[in-house]
């Protein structure tokens, strides 16, 4: 996607084109009134802020370009798909809908525009997508996907992810292998080639080691242990 006018933008990619549009262009409208909603609700979106809104808007749009789906519905899906965590955590994509259609409105899109988005950000969610799902839906689920399955975000968000969205660690792992084992073994955790053959590795690794955190945590001992550590330390990660 070309934006006119600028002779480097041609070899921009993802949200770093947004960023380089015109301060009116609607996709830019999004993106900066996403970044100031969800900068403003850092101290409750631990997990799902900024940091991450961008990383799966860059990596989708990146996608698109790559596999000539609709870059606009791609970026502004990526950039409000977890809009429902601010109305209620841990619940699915459709809690959010309401709130996405009027951000979207609010950033100058049509209702029509709006519809589809909502529609893409609830066929790529993970808990009810299945092996066939849209080009679009795949690029937003891929990036999503490609964030949980960082060899880091463990390490650095878990307990962030507990503390936003009032769960226990038991409940995070058993989720993470229920939801991610099944989709790696039939073949559709990724979707695109390029993304299963560099990073499969990374998402094999990190649901065998929930599967490991599941196990360990059936053992009451252990289970008081992990409670009595996270109570402990969580300080460390500002969860209050």
């Amino acid at each position: 996607m070309h934006i006119s006018g600028d002779a480097d933008a041609a070899d921009l990619r993802g949200v770093e084109m947004i960023e380089r549009r015109p301060h009116n262009d609607s996709l830019r409208r999004l993106h900066d009134d996403i970044r100031q909603l969800l900068d403003a609700n850092h101290s409750t979106l631990l997990y799902h802020g900024w940091p991450h809104a961008r990383f799966v808007t860059k990596h989708a749009m990146e996608l698109a370009q790559s596999h000539d789906a609709d870059e606009e519905i791609v970026g502004s899906a990526a950039l409000v798909h977890d809009l429902n965590y601010l109305i209620r955590p841990n619940s699915e994509p459709t809690v959010g809908a309401g709130l996405i259609a009027k951000r979207m409105k609010i950033a100058g899109y049509s209702p029509s525009q709006a519809k589809k988005v909502i529609q893409i950000v609830d066929e790529a969610n993970l808990t009810t997508r299945g092996p066939k799902i849209s080009i679009e839906a795949a690029c937003l689920s891929d990036a999503d996907t490609l964030f949980k399955a960082l060899p880091f975000t463990p390490l650095l968000l878990a307990p962030a992810y507990l503390a936003e969205n009032q769960v226990t660690l038991r409940d995070l792992a058993m989720r993470i292998v229920t939801e991610q084992e099944g989709r790696l073994k039939e073949g559709y955790y990724f979707y695109f080639s390029e993304m299963k053959e560099r990073y499969t590795v990374w998402a094999r690794e990190n649901i065998a080691m929930w599967k490991r955190v599941s196990d360990a945590l059936a053992d009451e001992e252990l289970s008081c242990l992990a409670e009595q550590l996270y109570t402990l330390h969580k300080g460390l990660w500002n969860v209050q």
